[in-house]
């Protein structure tokens, strides 16, 4: 996987969606885990802060 910024949502999307260790989403991306931690410190307040109005937040036991 390149350096490229598609690429780098789509790995954050991926750790948000599936929450795998972040050795596992570094080799199915094809890169070290230093990268995705990199990426995934970098991007995930921009995606919060794009999504947070979009979600509805459950409190778990709740209905």
């Amino acid at each position: 996987m390149g350096a490229g910024p598609v690429q780098t949502v789509v790995l954050v999307l991926f750790l948000l969606r599936q929450n795998p260790v972040q050795e596992t989403a570094a080799e199915l991306f094809g890169v070290c885990q230093a990268t995705v931690s990199r990426r995934w410190t970098s991007l995930l307040p921009v995606v919060e802060k794009t999504l947070r109005s979009h979600l509805i937040w459950r409190v778990c036991g709740s209905r």
